[in-house]
């Protein structure tokens, strides 16, 4: 028995690195992507074009692919009769249908509202948005699979599969070297239609069938689209609000709204590499662990909350270290200048701020969806949103794009901040509230210092490449050295580690 569990821990720690390594990959395709769009296209507006289309067609979706994953989960754990999940897909995918049909009758509007009356704009909008559309549809399918293998342990095919058509998609873009934003466009719909293909067949193979029969009377699957609608509108508010920051950087000037894009891009790179593969590991543990013991499962909260926070400062620390360079080294060439350059730092440096605050709002967001409650997510979401709007709106005005950001990043605090007292509230912390500022005190202060220390240096003395990597060892030195020193909850789970070795 114990050699079983020992084996057990061993896979369950593969499936973990490889699970990162994976991710490694598909950044690093990704940073490729961007790289090689930032030469064919820089900031122009017909690549501005692209990225908005892309935010409408991403924010039509979205209602279906986040609470998709968020009720199949748990229905896949339970293991769900199939008939019920595939009413449920049905009447999610009927309903979406329905609205994308109705937009693409009303694109015009939409597209002269975003275009600034640039007749460049719309005439690129018009031709790429059915082919970006259909894209987002085959998308969505992705995270049904996506959700099935999760649940039966198999993490890591879905980022295969995405590895690969991905780096297909940088190596047609690479090979054109007259690629225009109509080519973009139709290689990111084939791409993305081979991925579902490929997910789909391999999800056949390890059981998860698709049956034409529907249930529109039985009680669970009428208790599966309650836990979905505050996610449609928790979801729906998210993607409005990435409109609006696309709209309002569009305002600001040309380009801002692909410098926006990029810096998304740069830290969706970020987040993905640890955060995301993490949580994705962890919300099926926090689900089974909440049906067999409250207290233990708060007190895996704790600790995960603990070691993604500490992960997130260190990726921190790191990039207000390292990212000019790095930037520069990525996207400095072609038809992208030093000026764009500038600025997708100075908008990188802002949205990393944030990505603490998001970590903490989003895994206390998953233990609320493992005991059922999406509607404290949602009444969180709608608040939060409502202030991103407002004070998105209020700064774009006259600190331009960095308004747009500012505005996000102080939605962020405010959601983490909300979310955390409804959780006290509902749940209780496992801990005393003075242990938990005393942990988070040690995780973020040093993390600031070394953090405004490093982007000092960066502005006012040219550093070269060798310089760069040296005072980045230098900081996160100093950073994980205070942590350690603390000898919080991060000690402690180091310790662990190391004695059982």
């Amino acid at each position: 028995m114990k050699q079983l569990k020992n084996n057990l821990k061993m896979r369950s720690f593969m499936q973990v690195a490889l699970m990162i390594v994976l991710s490694g990959l598909a950044q690093v395709v990704s940073l490729a992507k961007s790289s090689v769009m930032a030469t064919r296209f820089g900031t122009t507006v017909g690549i501005d074009a692209y990225n908005v289309i892309f935010n409408i067609t991403l924010f039509l979706f979205s209602f279906a692919a986040n609470g998709i994953t968020t009720v199949l989960i748990p229905a896949f754990t339970r293991k769900t009769n199939k008939v019920i999940i595939n009413t449920f897909l049905m009447t999610v995918y009927t309903g979406t249908i329905i609205i994308s049909l109705l937009f693409i009758g009303l694109r015009y509007p939409v597209l002269r509202y975003f275009s600034n009356g640039n007749l460049t704009f719309i005439s690129i909008a018009n031709d790429i948005f059915l082919i970006l559309l259909i894209s987002q549809f085959f998308n969505t399918y992705v995270g049904v699979t996506t959700a099935y293998f999760q649940c039966i342990d198999r993490f890591n095919i879905p980022k295969v599969s995405t590895l690969i058509t991905s780096l297909t998609l940088v190596l047609l873009l690479f090979i054109n070297k007259h690629a225009t934003v109509q080519y973009l466009a139709i290689i990111t719909g084939l791409t993305t239609i081979a991925n579902a293909a490929i997910q789909r067949g391999i999800s056949f193979k390890y059981g998860m069938d698709i049956t034409f029969k529907v249930d529109f009377s039985n009680s669970e699957y009428r208790h599966m689209l309650q836990i979905y609608a505050p996610t449609i509108f928790s979801a729906g508010l998210y993607q409005v609000n990435l409109l609006m920051d696309s709209l309002l950087s569009s305002k600001t000037g040309a380009g801002n709204v692909t410098i926006l894009t990029y810096a998304n891009s740069i830290i969706g790179m970020i987040n993905s590499l640890i955060i995301t593969n993490l949580l994705i590991y962890l919300y099926p543990k926090i689900s089974v662990a909440v049906n067999e013991s409250l207290n233990k499962a708060k007190q895996k909260l704790f600790t995960s909350t603990m070691l993604l926070s500490f992960f997130v400062c260190i990726m921190i620390v790191g990039f207000f270290s390292l990212g000019k360079v790095f930037l520069q080294i990525l996207m400095l060439h072609g038809k992208f200048d030093n000026q764009s350059l500038i600025l997708l730092y100075m908008c990188s440096c802002l949205y990393v701020i944030g990505l603490p605050f998001n970590v903490i709002r989003d895994i206390i967001y998953r233990f609320f969806y493992a005991i059922g409650d999406t509607q404290s997510t949602f009444i969180n979401s709608v608040i939060a949103s409502i202030i991103n709007l407002v004070t998105s709106i209020i700064l774009a005005s006259f600190l331009g794009i960095y308004g747009v950001i500012l505005g996000t990043l102080i939605s962020s605090v405010v959601s983490m901040l909300m979310i955390i007292r409804k959780y006290y509230i509902k749940i209780g912390f496992s801990n005393s509230k003075k242990r938990y500022m005393q942990e988070f005190t040690w995780l973020f202060i040093p993390m600031l210092i070394c953090s405004i220390l490093s982007f000092c240096i960066n502005s006012y003395i040219s550093l070269g490449i060798l310089s760069t990597i040296v005072l980045t060892v230098f900081t996160l030195h100093i950073y994980i050295s205070v942590v350690l020193f603390s000898k919080g909850e991060i000690f402690k789970y180091v310790k662990s580690l190391v004695s059982r070795r």
